[in-house]
């Protein structure tokens, strides 16, 4: 992520960055800043950044080397869980790296600068006048080692309307096509979704409403 840092000593111990995963509060991957701008990581509970300690180790925690308030930072963070290896990257140097057995939900939401996934809840927010930034978020291919990252984007989603043959007629019969293209890339695979509706209406070149008949085709690597 591109992060600007907010300002220290707010009345929140704990500030999240992102939290991903789950769909309430606890059980979810967390991103996080002290309220020195300790960053951190580790598995999100009520009790604040420490994971629920009869089952996950506690959080990963820069200490001492808080981040310079209002200074954008390139910042990554990376767990391997072949390995139990947590590793917080900034600019691109290894600033803090651990053991950690931590257990997460690997399906659910995503929230930013908020540590609940509840609408409700404001618990360990970022506010306006913290003047924090997300300038960019997004997920890369891990590492095998602690001593090489990646930034390549593995996932990247665009849709696009289309419609063509607005005055096509056959049997005294206008067929509009309107196609919706949906293309989904990763390192491996390009994947493109059409989906195709034919709409039929009575009477050549004329612009009532009709009904619509869809098709569906995919294409892919």
């Amino acid at each position: 992520m591109n992060f600007r840092v907010p300002q220290i000593d707010t009345e929140e111990n704990f500030r999240c960055i992102a939290l991903l995963g789950g769909h309430n509060t606890c059980g979810s991957f967390y991103l996080f800043l002290s309220d020195d701008n300790e960053v951190g990581m580790g598995v999100r509970c009520e009790t604040g950044a420490s994971g629920n300690k009869s089952h996950d180790d506690g959080p990963l925690l820069n200490e001492g080397e808080g981040l310079e308030t209002n200074k954008t930072y390139f910042l990554q963070f990376c767990y391997n869980t072949g390995t139990q290896e947590a590793s917080i990257w900034q600019d691109k140097q290894l600033a803090v790296s651990s053991q950690k057995k931590w257990e997460f939900e690997r399906t659910g939401f995503v929230s930013v600068f908020v540590g609940s996934h509840n609408p409700k809840s404001m618990s360990e927010a970022l506010y306006e006048e913290d003047k924090a930034e997300l300038l960019d978020l997004y997920f890369s291919n891990g590492p095998t080692t602690t001593t090489t990252t990646t930034t390549t984007k593995w996932f990247n989603r665009t849709h696009e309307d289309k419609v063509v043959n607005t005055t096509e007629s056959v049997d005294n019969v206008t067929l509009v096509s309107h196609d919706e293209v949906t293309t989904v890339k990763t390192t491996v695979d390009t994947v493109t979704t059409v989906q195709k509706h034919i709409i039929k209406i009575p009477g050549a070149n004329q612009t009532a409403q009709g009904t619509a008949d869809a098709s569906k085709t995919v294409t892919g690597r």
